[in-house]
């Protein structure tokens, strides 16, 4: 195993050109891990520090469920009833959303996730607060849709019920049981207390540039975690094991069941937009992707925090897990190494995993081009600027931007850029030009003709614009 290992953990590495990737394994009873890639100080190793993202989630379900079997909440009761200062955009949303649907992703809200990026300096508290003003898409339970605030809010659900901040109770309950001592509750504290950990590169054709590092204490336990892949290994073969480990349980058989059991199915193109012919189903299920893959159950969950990608999965009926760390943004490397070493696990005939998904990462850029250039087909143009629209706007979940005119164009600040405003049709566009994103906008008057609203639409899965409201002086 640890020469195939190796050989493939190379070979990824090479053919996504990650500067960094650790990797551990799990099968027969033995761990194996490797590791390639350099990193400021060294090279990468099994020890080396990467945050996870979203793969977080399962740390949250996993208190959830221990706090269900010590009598404390149920998971099919209101969130409010132990939150009773949540609140959600309408009463009746507010009062039926359970637990169980906010584990499970089937709140009906869209994700909303630029708010992370336009807001992302409020603290967690602040952020779930501001779900009263996340505009719904579907009616609750209708349709499986990923939210990291929903996370948020199981976040301060656990900091609620066990008195604790959620570090500490995820620290006493799962990292030091199972002897995770190198893992981080809290976004970036690896930076303070470890010298062996990865930086966050964004890619440049081949090249890998450093970027900012993402601070995520604002979801909690929805994307903060920090780990290597020496202590997500063990994460990985707790839940491989039912919880079990070799100090005792996590959590019982009932909730092990219930954590890995589907309870929301997904269905195409409500997450990946790509599909694959061996995975014959997808769902969801308590902080869990459960899929069917070449006909077996398989578990798992990936991450994605700027600069860095996780993936941690498990076979049940095979007794095999897997993690994968790298610091390579926007790659589907962690997938393609994900599925390979699954293949390995069960024998099967290999499927050219890299090659695969290094062919979907091309088309899903020539799809994010084409849908760039098509949003500012009429960029050429010109639109007349409303007389005094410099300004600043606010939305009380996306927060505020600051629109300012020069030489009679306008630019505005926006999650953390100063980018312009181009006309596109017969609106105007906010143009990141460097990530080939653009966002449709428009200006909204009063009666006098007053400017007084700003409109974009951030959030695609929403039939309805984000609307900003112009600041008084």
């Amino acid at each position: 195993m640890q020469n195939s290992l190796d050989q493939v953990v190379k070979d990824c590495a090479k053919a996504f050109h990650l500067p960094g990737l650790s990797v551990g394994v799990y099968q027969g009873g033995k761990s194996y891990f490797s590791a390639t890639g350099g990193r400021q100080g060294g090279r990468v190793d099994k020890e080396t520090v990467y945050p996870i993202g979203s793969a977080s989630k399962a740390f949250i379900a996993a208190v959830v469920m221990q706090l269900g079997e010590e009598g404390l909440l149920a998971l099919d009761e209101p969130l409010i009833r132990y939150l009773p200062n949540l609140a959600l955009f309408d009463s009746k949303r507010t009062a039926e959303i359970t637990i169980r649907d906010a584990l499970c992703h089937r709140s009906g809200l869209p994700r909303h996730d630029i708010t992370l990026f336009t807001n992302g300096r409020t603290s967690l508290v602040e952020m779930v607060y501001n779900m009263r003003f996340l505009e719904p898409q579907w009616p609750a339970g209708q349709r499986f849709c990923y939210q990291n605030h929903m996370f948020a809010a199981l976040t301060l659900l656990v900091e609620r019920i066990t008195g604790q901040p959620w570090g500490v109770a995820v620290q006493g309950r799962i990292l030091e049981p199972l002897g995770m001592l190198r893992t981080y509750t809290r976004s970036q504290e690896y930076e303070e207390k470890e010298s062996n950990y990865a930086r966050p590169m964004a890619p440049l054709g081949v090249l890998n540039l450093p970027v900012k590092n993402m601070n995520t204490d604002c979801v909690g336990g929805a994307g903060a975690v920090s780990s290597n892949a020496q202590d997500f290994l063990a994460w990985a073969i707790a839940n491989l094991h039912g919880g079990r480990h070799a100090g005792g349980r996590l959590y019982g058989d009932q909730a092990a069941a219930e954590l890995f059991q589907a309870q929301m199915p997904i269905r195409e193109g409500e997450m990946s937009p790509y599909s694959l012919p061996e995975v014959t189903e997808s769902n969801y299920g308590l902080g869990w992707f459960v899929d069917r893959y070449r006909g077996e159950k398989f578990v798992h969950h990936g991450g994605t925090v700027t600069g860095f990608k996780s993936l941690v999965g498990f076979l049940p009926d095979w007794d095999f897990a897997f993690c994968a760390l790298h610091n390579r943004n926007a790659s589907l490397a962690a997938s393609a190494l994900g599925y390979t070493l699954c293949d390995m696990a069960l024998s099967a005939v290999p499927a050219k995993w890299c090659d695969r998904f290094l062919e979907i990462e091309k088309q899903l850029g020539q799809k994010v081009h084409e849908t760039y250039r098509k949003t500012l087909s009429n960029s050429g143009g010109s639109i007349a600027i409303p007389p005094g629209c410099a300004g600043i706007y606010h939305n009380q979940a996306y927060g505020s931007v600051r629109i300012v005119e020069h030489r009679g164009k306008l630019r505005i600040h926006f999650a953390g850029r100063k980018v312009p405003l181009v006309p596109a049709g017969d609106k105007m566009a906010i143009d990141l030009g460097k990530i080939k994103q653009a966002f449709p906008c428009w200006f909204e008057t009063d009666e006098n003709n007053e400017t007084n609203g700003f409109l974009v639409k951030l959030e695609p899965m929403l039939d309805s614009a984000i609307r900003f409201v112009r600041k008084k002086s």
